[in-house]
């Protein structure tokens, strides 16, 4: 899965992962992926009307 990322400080990223899980938190909806790239684990919030490819 490939999405665009955007870090706090406002700079950009493609981040290509692979989903493991989509969690639900009292504040929002995240995806817990491997990104293949870094060789990482990674926590992205997930919003509505993003699209990922």
């Amino acid at each position: 899965m490939r999405f665009d990322y955007t870090s706090h400080a406002g700079a950009g990223s493609r981040r290509d992962v692979e989903p493991h899980r989509l969690v639900c938190t009292g504040r929002g909806w995240y995806l817990l992926a491997w990104d293949v790239v870094r060789d990482d684990w990674r926590t992205s919030r997930a919003r509505a009307g993003t699209t990922a490819s």
